[in-house]
Formats: C-alpha cells, sequence, structure tokens
C-alpha cells in the first residue's frame, strides 16, 4: 500500500516534502490493515492525517486481488 500510496502522491505532483491527508475507501479487509498500521503509514507517506472518505487526487488500486481508492490532498 505504502508504494501506491507513493506512486499516487508523484501523480498528483505533490513535492517529496509535501504532508498530505490520506483517505480511503471500498475494502474493508484493508480498511482493517490501515486502521491497525495507521502510525506506520502515515510516516512513511508523511500524511497528517489518515481517514475513511475521498477527499482530493483519487485513484483506484488492485492490491494483492482487494480493490481500493486511495484520495490524496495537501495538509
Amino acid at each position: 500500500m505504502i508504494s501506491k500510496i507513493q506512486t499516487q502522491r508523484k501523480e498528483a505532483g505533490f513535492e517529496v516534502v509535501d504532508r498530505i491527508i490520506l483517505s480511503y475507501e471500498g475494502n474493508e479487509k484493508l480498511a482493517s490493515i490501515i486502521s491497525s498500521k495507521k502510525d506506520f503509514i502515515a510516516s512513511e507517506v508523511l500524511a497528517t492525517d489518515i481517514i475513511p472518505g475521498n477527499d482530493g487526487f483519487s485513484r483506484a488500486w488492485d492490491i494483492n486481488g482487494e480493490n481500493i481508492t486511495f484520495s490524496v490532498k495537501k495538509a
């Protein structure tokens, strides 16, 4: 997931040091993983917050057969 989010940051045109708000929707299994690893994911992708929903530059991903949509926006 971290690799996908980093790719999405780049596609959105964010600078390497930009802080983001990450949102997600569409998959309960991955949402559970995100919730349990929230602090680690946030530190890796420079997210000030990780929340359910869809707000910002959105993209659908297939992660090991599980579909999820991530959205990123500058914090």
